[in-house]
């Protein structure tokens, strides 16, 4: 099931390998989030993702934007496997994430997630 991203930052990208060698089209889901619900826990419980389910097929790009606060860098983490401690399933390339070990998430992160950061740098370097 696809969402419109209500929740959605900045201007991040998530690309997978994305190289296709046949000229048919055929579409594979590369990532697939199904009920993500986060919660963070200082000293109540505050919710902060709730029941996310959507994929993202071979080929697309997803930009992630919205209000800060909405949850946007905590969705992004828990999709790039950064953050485990969620409720819920997160395939990449089918693979459930849950259960692998930290080795493992890096081998994923290495092979087959690229991440593009959004910071704003401010540089008072004057030349006289």
């Amino acid at each position: 099931m696809r969402i419109p991203f209500d929740l959605c930052v900045l201007m991040c990208l998530l690309w997978f390998n994305t190289l296709s060698v046949c000229s048919i089209e055929m579409t594979k889901t590369v990532l697939q989030s199904s009920n993500i619900n986060k919660s963070f826990k200082d000293p109540i419980v505050v919710p902060v993702l709730k029941d996310i389910s959507f994929s993202v097929d071979q080929g697309e790009f997803v930009a992630v934007t919205g209000k800060s606060g909405c949850g946007k860098s905590t969705l992004l983490y828990i999709l790039s496997t950064m953050d485990t401690d969620y409720e819920g399933d997160l395939r990449i390339d089918g693979d459930l994430m849950r259960g692998k070990t930290e080795a493992e998430l890096a081998r994923i992160r290495n092979e087959k997630i690229g991440f593009v950061f959004n910071f704003i740098t401010c540089s008072t370097n004057s030349q006289s």
